[in-house]
């Protein structure tokens, strides 16, 4: 009855020693899955060419919300909104303008 035991023991420890080579191959692979999988994320969402130049542009913004508003309200509504909010922006900054500037007298000129 104790060789059994012994053959148990023997046989338990051996499975556990797979299964623990087992564990560590698999923990190395995830690791390296990982790596690889973070390394395409980065490559696949990387801005270059002209997508990079649109959008170091100072007007990004009005260019991304151009071609958003003319796939929404049509080319021909848009052009008139943004002809009018062009107008706007460019009256209120000339007014305003003028209007911070101090007028001097004609004496001390």
């Amino acid at each position: 009855m104790n060789r059994r035991l012994q053959h148990h023991e023997d046989a338990q420890a051996a499975v556990l020693a797979r299964v623990d080579a087992a564990r560590v191959d698999l923990l190395a692979a995830t690791r390296a899955l990982r790596v690889l999988s973070s390394a395409r994320a980065s490559e696949k969402y990387r801005v270059t060419g002209i997508t990079q130049t649109v959008l170091q542009t100072p007007n990004a913004v009005l260019i991304a919300a151009l071609l958003v508003g003319s796939i929404v309200i049509g080319p021909r509504r848009l052009f008139g909104t943004a002809i009018r909010t062009a107008l706007t922006a460019w009256i209120t900054r000339t007014v305003s303008t003028f209007a911070g500037r101090k007028v001097r007298p004609e004496t001390e000129r």
